[in-house]
């Protein structure tokens, strides 16, 4: 059976961006006017601190629910009475670093938590935040096969080794113009690209 929902049903504008669902069956929405949430029964939407669209949500292996918007990003978690709470991770950041553009993917590897805008990937282990600035534009963040993998604009598709971005196809590898959008597993030993 498929169940359709309209924004009158959850009370929330029309965009949805994308879909997670928690070890509980919540599902979680990144959505226009914050992070919507479904229970199965009741709709419930969290809005960011500065009011942003909510751009993009991953759910890490400590369960928090990671979530990226305009010039800013974190996570939710439970409050004391179970209302979903946001933590920025901003003030984290230099004052060099804080402003940025909105983040347009998160994924998580490890215990660790990428987020992508286009001017940096932010790197989030527990307490602190590495900073990489792309050469030109970070336009794709991806996993696949356990493999970190983010285009560069002038660069072409970089793979994250430990603290390094490092080389995986050059952009004269790639289609001119080429944009990637997707990543996935593709068998053991390849990566799917769209």
């Amino acid at each position: 059976d498929i169940s359709n929902y309209y924004n009158g049903s959850y009370g929330a504008g029309t965009e949805n961006r994308s879909i997670v669902e928690d070890r509980n069956g919540v599902m979680y929405f990144p959505h226009l006017e914050g992070l919507l949430t479904f229970d199965g029964a009741h709709w419930k939407l969290y809005s960011l601190p500065n009011k942003s669209i909510v751009r993009s949500l991953a759910i890490g292996k400590d369960n928090r629910i990671y979530a990226g918007g305009q010039d800013d990003f974190g996570y939710f978690s439970p409050g004391k009475n179970g209302e979903l709470v946001f933590t920025s991770l901003k003030p984290l950041l230099s004052k060099k670093n804080n402003s940025f553009t909105d983040i347009w993917e998160i994924v998580p590897l490890g215990n660790d938590i990428f987020f992508r805008s286009k001017e940096e990937i932010f790197q989030y282990n527990n307490s602190s935040v590495t900073v990489y600035p792309a050469a030109t534009e970070w336009s794709f963040l991806g996993k696949g096969n356990n493999t970190l993998i983010a285009q560069d604009l002038k660069n072409g598709l970089m793979r994250f080794n430990n603290v390094l971005w490092a080389s995986f196809l050059d952009s004269t590898s790639l289609p001119a113009g080429f944009l990637v959008s997707s990543l996935f597993s593709y068998g053991p030993d390849s990566l799917f690209l769209t």
